[in-house]
């Protein structure tokens, strides 16, 4: 908003910090409701798309299914590995048959939500089994099998995200592990949510970039930025939380 914007808008800094659509969109930093603010004024208004960060349309529902997550775990619901299965699975149905009608997630929500929370949901299913789920290669074979055949089917919404997730878990946790994040920091949500901008940027100097030129270019800052977020901005945020937990402890 304050240093983006004014550097890139069209209408001239005095305009821009002067037009209410500037200041609505620093509500997107209280992700919880779904009417977020897309535009700057005179942002990338040359660009195919003028959003000046699409990827944080995920934080709303991201925020929400950790709300719903506290509210079923203070009734004690994961105490009990198999009271919190048929809880998970029951959401599970009602969010395929009825998705709007789930507290803090469905209700007054956008139906795209309804993807994130599966894979969500599929995360918690995970982790309350994981004790009992075991990684090997063919069943990771299987999984990729089924993954990529599942792709045009109407079957498909209801094979690929446990498949997808499997994979993800089994890279995770059952190959070579790779310190990255001792040597260069936690990245990756970074590279998620700073992207978008600045393949903007790019594409908003680059009119002639084809799509890989953008990305090559957009990967090299986009790094950059992850890198100092997480050592300058995440880092010290989430050492915050043994200051904010420290009462637990009394």
């Amino acid at each position: 908003v304050f240093i983006l914007g004014p550097a890139l808008t069209n209408i001239g800094k005095r305009n821009y910090l002067s037009q209410p659509m500037t200041y609505r969109y620093l509500w997107n930093a209280i992700p919880y409701s779904s009417a977020l603010e897309w535009n700057l004024p005179g942002v990338f208004e040359g660009n195919t798309f003028e959003a000046v960060n699409g990827s944080i349309w995920t934080l709303p529902v991201e925020i929400r299914c950790y709300l719903l997550l506290a509210l079923i775990g203070s009734f004690g619901l994961f105490k009990n590995r198999t009271i919190a299965n048929f809880f998970m699975l029951a959401l599970l149905l009602i969010g395929i048959f009825s998705f709007a009608t789930i507290p803090f997630l469905g209700i007054g929500a956008d139906i795209d939500w309804s993807r994130p929370a599966l894979y969500f949901l599929i995360g918690v299913f995970f982790y309350i089994n994981r004790k009992s789920i075991f990684f090997n290669r063919l069943l990771f074979l299987l999984a990729a099998l089924l993954m990529f055949v599942s792709f045009g089917e109407k079957w498909y919404p209801y094979t690929f995200p446990l498949a997808y997730s499997y994979i993800i878990f089994y890279l995770a946790y059952a190959t070579k592990f790779i310190n990255v994040d001792e040597r260069i920091g936690d990245i990756s949500y970074g590279i998620y949510i700073y992207a978008w901008p600045i393949q903007q940027i790019v594409a908003h100097f680059f009119l002639n970039f084809n799509p890989l030129g953008n990305t090559i270019l957009s990967r090299i800052f986009v790094m950059l930025i992850a890198y100092l977020s997480w050592n300058f901005v995440e880092k010290p945020a989430l050492g915050l939380k043994r200051k904010l937990l420290a009462w637990d402890k009394l």
